[in-house]
């Protein structure tokens, strides 16, 4: 078993190139412009290099371990993570300070791993630097960004959902793999397993992470209008834009009335042409308060709002008609295609039609 598991790593490294090649070359065509998606692009890239890295030394110079443990790639993972936590805040601009700090550590090491290859006479020296100090650097990196994440998402200083589920899995990931390192760290290296089976979780580690991210990035480059950054970034400028708009919260509470009593009561939900424009037609309501009810009362948008309601009246016929046909169905329900139909039926309620009416069929019999 011991000497299958330097083979697995190698696979388990090639499978995060191949990876995150993919998700670098779909990031370039999402082209989005938010920092969040950069400084994630980002962290997958060094997850490349380095496992590029790992995979020219256990090929080339498999007699050398040293120059893979060596390499102070761990020391910017935390960094990376850092930099996207504080894109993540409210009205927080980086300044070149804030990356010169964090990426001193990394820079200072990489610049010795440097002397110590092509300085061979300084190996000893080097040797000791690296070895005592790099892996304890390493997780304590880990640890203090990985803190940091899990600060932020207590303080409820991120504003955007979607980079609080993101981001504080990534500092989850960090203090795993922190704990990983302790291993490694405190192994003896006469212990074949102890040293490459905590490898290779953290090899694992990374695999998760990258295909999360690819995940991720295939979700944008199919559905880009559903960019949940975006989203939440517009919701987030609308609501502050509205706050100071001086319209009185009673007015806004009447007028959610009779949004919902238009698209509730009268069934307007289902109404496939049905948009800003007619609702405000039909309530006698500007659009401009409408975006406000939706933004400051009810906490979502119109589109959310209508699908949400479209989903539910779904749910509800594929309880009380098992021989529908959910194609059908979903153009009942006001969908343009079967396939907004299954988007949004699975954002909603975590499963597709099938698989909803499936379930239903069998708590019935």
């Amino acid at each position: 078993m011991e000497s299958v598991l330097p083979y697995i790593i190698r696979w388990c490294l090639l499978a995060n190139v191949v990876a995150g090649l993919i998700v670098i070359y779909i990031a370039s065509r999402v082209r989005n412009s938010i920092l969040h998606e950069k400084f994630l692009t980002g962290g997958v890239g060094l997850i490349v290099i380095h496992c590029l890295h790992a995979l020219l030394v256990a090929a080339f110079f498999y007699d050398r371990p040293y120059l893979d443990w060596g390499a102070p790639y761990g020391l910017g993972y935390g960094p990376l993570l850092y930099f996207a936590l504080r894109s993540s805040l409210a009205d927080h601009r980086l300044v070149a300070r804030d990356y010169i700090l964090h990426a001193a550590p990394f820079i200072i090491y990489y610049i010795l791993y440097i002397v110590w290859l092509c300085f061979p006479s300084s190996g000893d020296l080097m040797y000791l630097i690296i070895r005592n100090s790099l892996f304890k650097a390493i997780i304590l990196s880990f640890f203090c960004y990985g803190l940091y994440a899990f600060y932020l998402y207590r303080s409820g200083s991120l504003k955007l959902k979607h980079s609080l589920n993101l981001l504080t899995s990534a500092g989850l990931v960090l203090l795993i793999v922190g704990f990983l390192m302790i291993s490694v760290d405190s192994s003896s290296p006469r212990s074949h397993a102890s040293f490459y089976i905590p490898r290779l979780m953290m090899y694992g580690m990374m695999t998760i992470v990258v295909f999360v991210v690819l995940d991720h990035k295939v979700r944008l480059l199919s559905h880009p209008e559903a960019d949940p950054y975006q989203q939440e970034q517009v919701a987030a400028l609308e609501t502050r834009s509205y706050a100071k708009s001086g319209v009185p919260a009673q007015t806004l509470a009447l007028y959610e009335e009779r949004v919902m009593q238009a698209v509730e009561g009268e069934r307007l939900f289902l109404d496939p042409a049905l948009n800003l424009e007619r609702l405000s037609e039909v309530t006698k309501i500007s659009r401009h308060h409408l975006s406000q009810i939706f933004s400051l009362n009810m906490g979502k948008s119109f589109t959310d709002y209508i699908n949400q309601l479209r989903i539910e009246h779904a749910c509800k016929e594929l309880r009380l008609r098992n021989d529908v046909s959910i194609e059908q169905l979903g153009y009942e329900c006001g969908f343009n295609s079967k396939v907004s139909f299954y988007r949004n039926f699975k954002l909603y309620t975590g499963s597709t039609p099938s698989q909803y009416l499936a379930d239903v069929n069998a708590s019935e019999s």
